[in-house]
Protein backbone atom coordinates (compact mmCIF):
# COMPACT_ATOMS: atom_id res chain seq x y z
CA UNK A 1 0.00 0.00 0.00
CA UNK A 2 1.14 3.33 -0.57
CA UNK A 3 1.52 5.55 1.72
CA UNK A 4 1.12 9.21 0.44
CA UNK A 5 0.07 11.10 -2.86
CA UNK A 6 0.97 14.12 -3.75
CA UNK A 7 -0.85 15.78 -7.23
CA UNK A 8 0.07 19.35 -8.34
CA UNK A 9 -1.90 22.08 -9.01
CA UNK A 10 -4.80 20.20 -8.10
CA UNK A 11 -6.90 23.14 -7.63
CA UNK A 12 -6.17 26.62 -9.80
CA UNK A 13 -6.00 29.74 -8.07
CA UNK A 14 -9.32 30.76 -9.79
CA UNK A 15 -10.90 27.41 -7.89
CA UNK A 16 -8.70 28.55 -4.72
CA UNK A 17 -10.26 32.02 -4.26
CA UNK A 18 -13.97 29.71 -4.66
CA UNK A 19 -12.91 27.72 -1.31
CA UNK A 20 -12.34 30.90 0.64
CA UNK A 21 -16.20 31.95 -0.41
CA UNK A 22 -17.45 28.37 0.61
CA UNK A 23 -19.32 28.41 3.74
CA UNK A 24 -17.29 24.92 4.85
CA UNK A 25 -14.23 27.15 4.78
CA UNK A 26 -14.01 28.42 7.97
CA UNK A 27 -10.11 29.02 9.10
CA UNK A 28 -8.46 28.90 12.27
CA UNK A 29 -10.94 26.49 13.53
CA UNK A 30 -11.25 22.80 13.84
CA UNK A 31 -14.63 21.99 12.81
CA UNK A 32 -16.86 18.29 11.68
CA UNK A 33 -18.65 17.68 8.71
CA UNK A 34 -20.87 15.08 8.64
CA UNK A 35 -20.98 13.19 4.74
CA UNK A 36 -22.60 13.47 1.93
CA UNK A 37 -21.40 17.19 1.94
CA UNK A 38 -22.30 18.88 -2.07
CA UNK A 39 -19.68 21.56 -2.11
CA UNK A 40 -17.05 21.71 -5.06
CA UNK A 41 -14.20 21.51 -3.67
CA UNK A 42 -14.86 18.51 -0.91
CA UNK A 43 -16.68 16.77 -4.27
CA UNK A 44 -13.45 16.85 -5.61
CA UNK A 45 -10.81 15.76 -3.45
CA UNK A 46 -12.78 12.90 -2.35
CA UNK A 47 -13.40 11.52 -5.88
CA UNK A 48 -10.02 11.91 -6.21
CA UNK A 49 -8.83 10.47 -2.80
CA UNK A 50 -10.61 7.13 -4.05
CA UNK A 51 -7.94 6.47 -6.22
CA UNK A 52 -5.45 6.48 -3.25
CA UNK A 53 -7.91 4.33 -0.71
CA UNK A 54 -11.37 2.94 0.04
CA UNK A 55 -13.35 5.86 1.67
CA UNK A 56 -16.59 3.76 1.63
CA UNK A 57 -16.76 3.29 5.06
CA UNK A 58 -16.78 7.43 5.65
CA UNK A 59 -19.18 8.84 7.56
CA UNK A 60 -17.77 12.36 8.24
CA UNK A 61 -14.54 14.37 8.45
CA UNK A 62 -12.72 16.93 10.58
CA UNK A 63 -11.38 19.90 8.89
CA UNK A 64 -9.23 23.04 9.60
CA UNK A 65 -6.45 24.85 8.70
CA UNK A 66 -2.63 25.35 9.34
CA UNK A 67 -1.28 29.46 8.60
CA UNK A 68 2.32 29.10 9.31
CA UNK A 69 2.32 33.33 9.84
CA UNK A 70 -0.02 32.44 12.64
CA UNK A 71 1.34 29.94 15.00
CA UNK A 72 3.55 26.97 15.16
CA UNK A 73 3.14 24.46 12.23
CA UNK A 74 3.09 20.76 14.04
CA UNK A 75 6.62 18.79 14.75
CA UNK A 76 6.25 15.09 14.05
CA UNK A 77 3.31 13.10 14.82
CA UNK A 78 0.49 11.23 13.55
CA UNK A 79 -2.96 12.39 12.60
CA UNK A 80 -5.35 10.60 15.06
CA UNK A 81 -8.21 10.86 17.51
CA UNK A 82 -6.66 13.81 19.84
CA UNK A 83 -9.29 12.97 22.39
CA UNK A 84 -9.09 9.01 22.72
CA UNK A 85 -4.79 9.62 22.50
CA UNK A 86 -5.29 12.14 25.51
CA UNK A 87 -7.47 9.83 27.64
CA UNK A 88 -6.61 6.91 27.13
CA UNK A 89 -2.74 6.52 25.27
CA UNK A 90 -4.92 4.52 22.44
CA UNK A 91 -3.70 5.69 18.80
CA UNK A 92 -6.74 5.44 16.42
CA UNK A 93 -5.96 7.17 12.95
CA UNK A 94 -8.70 8.52 10.31
CA UNK A 95 -9.12 6.94 7.12
CA UNK A 96 -7.36 8.76 5.51
CA UNK A 97 -5.52 12.22 5.37
CA UNK A 98 -5.46 15.07 2.83
CA UNK A 99 -3.74 18.33 2.71
CA UNK A 100 -4.54 20.92 0.67
CA UNK A 101 -2.20 23.95 -0.06
CA UNK A 102 -4.42 27.33 -0.56
CA UNK A 103 -1.64 29.85 -0.75
CA UNK A 104 2.29 29.26 -0.65
CA UNK A 105 4.27 32.39 -1.76
CA UNK A 106 8.00 33.01 -1.18
CA UNK A 107 8.26 30.56 1.25
CA UNK A 108 11.41 29.11 2.96
CA UNK A 109 11.22 25.68 5.19
CA UNK A 110 8.28 24.48 6.21
CA UNK A 111 8.06 21.75 4.11
CA UNK A 112 6.10 18.32 4.69
CA UNK A 113 8.23 15.25 6.19
CA UNK A 114 7.41 11.89 5.64
CA UNK A 115 8.56 9.50 8.11
CA UNK A 116 12.25 11.04 8.23
CA UNK A 117 12.75 10.07 4.73
CA UNK A 118 10.45 12.36 2.38
CA UNK A 119 10.23 16.12 1.83
CA UNK A 120 7.48 17.74 -0.01
CA UNK A 121 7.89 21.61 -1.00
CA UNK A 122 4.04 22.84 -0.30
CA UNK A 123 3.11 25.01 -3.54
CA UNK A 124 -0.25 26.45 -3.87
CA UNK A 125 -2.74 23.88 -5.38
CA UNK A 126 -1.18 20.95 -4.20
CA UNK A 127 -2.81 18.66 -2.61
CA UNK A 128 -1.35 15.93 -0.30
CA UNK A 129 -3.06 12.30 0.45
CA UNK A 130 -1.83 10.26 3.20
CA UNK A 131 -2.97 6.68 4.22
CA UNK A 132 -3.50 6.02 7.89
CA UNK A 133 -0.52 5.93 11.02
CA UNK A 134 2.00 8.10 8.47
CA UNK A 135 4.16 9.62 10.73
CA UNK A 136 4.78 12.97 9.47
CA UNK A 137 5.98 16.72 10.57
CA UNK A 138 6.77 20.18 9.43
CA UNK A 139 10.37 21.31 8.94
CA UNK A 140 11.30 24.26 10.55
CA UNK A 141 9.23 27.70 8.77
CA UNK A 142 11.75 30.66 7.82
CA UNK A 143 9.66 32.60 5.86
CA UNK A 144 7.13 33.62 3.84
CA UNK A 145 2.94 32.29 3.61
CA UNK A 146 2.17 28.84 3.87
CA UNK A 147 -1.71 28.13 4.38
CA UNK A 148 -3.08 24.35 4.25
CA UNK A 149 -6.46 23.28 4.39
CA UNK A 150 -6.38 19.41 6.21
CA UNK A 151 -8.98 17.18 6.09
CA UNK A 152 -8.84 14.07 8.00
CA UNK A 153 -11.42 11.47 6.63
CA UNK A 154 -13.39 8.96 9.64
CA UNK A 155 -15.44 6.07 9.90
CA UNK A 156 -16.53 7.04 13.43
CA UNK A 157 -17.25 10.74 15.28
CA UNK A 158 -13.74 11.77 16.72
CA UNK A 159 -14.22 14.13 19.52
CA UNK A 160 -12.04 16.94 18.00
CA UNK A 161 -10.69 19.53 19.55
CA UNK A 162 -11.74 23.08 18.55
CA UNK A 163 -9.17 25.67 17.41
CA UNK A 164 -10.27 29.30 17.94
CA UNK A 165 -9.52 32.33 16.24
CA UNK A 166 -9.12 33.98 19.40
CA UNK A 167 -6.40 31.91 20.65
CA UNK A 168 -4.53 32.14 17.95
CA UNK A 169 -4.42 35.96 17.32
CA UNK A 170 -2.87 35.25 21.37
CA UNK A 171 -0.12 32.92 20.56
CA UNK A 172 0.38 35.23 17.21
CA UNK A 173 1.07 38.53 19.27
CA UNK A 174 3.29 36.52 22.29
CA UNK A 175 5.29 35.29 19.62
CA UNK A 176 5.51 39.19 17.61
CA UNK A 177 6.32 40.15 21.10
CA UNK A 178 8.94 38.10 21.90
CA UNK A 179 10.51 39.05 18.80
CA UNK A 180 10.88 43.07 20.17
Amino acid sequence: MKIWKTIDKFFSEDEIKKIYKEKTFVPFTSKWYDLPISNFYHTRLFEEVKEFTDISSAIGFEQWTHDASFYDLPEWHYDKDEKMYQDTGVLNFPICSIILYLKVEDLVGANLAIKNTIEITPETGKVVFLAPGVLHGVTKYESGSRLSLNINLWNRHVNEVVYRAEALQEEKQRKEESWC
